[in-house]
C-alpha cells in the first residue's frame, strides 16, 4: 500500500485514474511524502477536488511555453534550496504545470513572460505529509550549486522527512 512508503514520486503523469489520485492523497495525509513533476492529472481526470487537496492550488490554469529555458527568481528560503538564496535566479527548462494561488510556500517565482501566478517550485504540507511540486520537465544542467540529480534528491529527502543532504543508493536505506 502507498501509505507504507516514505515518498511517492510522479513525473508527467498527465493521465491518472481518480482512485490512484485518491490513494495518493490518503497516503500523504497519513505522512507519506509526494514529489510531483509536471501536470499531474492535467488531461484526465482534469483538476478536481482531490488534486486541489494534494497540489494545493486555487483557481488553477495551465502554463506551457514550449521547449524553452527560463530563469526564475528565488522568492523564499528553504532547506531544499540550501544556499540558493532569495534574489538568485534559478534555471529551468520546459515549464509545464498549473498556475494559480498556491496554498503553500512558493520557492521560485514566475519567469519573465509567464502568468505571475505560476510557481515553478513550491512546497506544502498536507496533514502529516509533505508535497513538493516541480513544474518543469527538462533537466537543466545545474541549479547554481547542485547538479539537477542532487537537487531532485534534496526534494525527495525533504518530502520523505529525511535530511535533505542525505545520500543514498539502491542498496542503502533510501526513502
Amino acid at each position: 500500500e502507498l501509505k507504507t512508503l516514505d515518498v511517492i514520486a510522479a513525473h508527467t503523469a498527465y493521465n491518472m485514474k481518480d482512485e490512484v489520485i485518491d490513494a495518493i492523497v490518503e497516503a500523504v495525509r497519513g505522512g507519506t511524502g509526494f514529489v510531483n513533476r509536471c501536470g499531474l492529472g492535467l488531461v484526465s481526470p482534469g483538476y478536481n477536488q482531490s488534486l486541489k487537496e494534494l497540489l494545493g492550488l486555487e483557481n488553477p490554469g495551465y502554463e506551457w511555453h514550449g521547449f524553452t529555458s527560463a530563469l526564475c527568481p528565488v522568492v523564499n528560503e528553504h532547506e531544499i534550496l540550501g544556499l540558493i538564496a532569495p534574489g538568485n535566479m534559478f534555471p529551468i527548462q520546459t515549464a509545464d504545470g498549473y498556475n494559480g494561488i498556491v496554498e503553500g510556500t512558493p520557492l521560485l517565482g514566475a519567469p519573465e513572460g509567464f502568468d505571475v501566478s505560476f510557481s515553478p517550485l513550491y512546497v506544502r504540507e498536507l496533514r502529516s505529509g509533505r508535497v513538493v511540486n516541480i513544474q518543469w520537465h527538462s533537466d537543466p544542467e545545474t541549479t547554481l550549486i547542485y547538479t539537477f540529480e542532487e537537487f531532485l534528491v534534496r526534494c525527495i529527502n525533504w518530502a520523505a522527512k529525511k535530511p535533505v543532504g542525505a545520500k543514498w543508493t539502491a542498496s542503502s536505506d533510501a526513502p
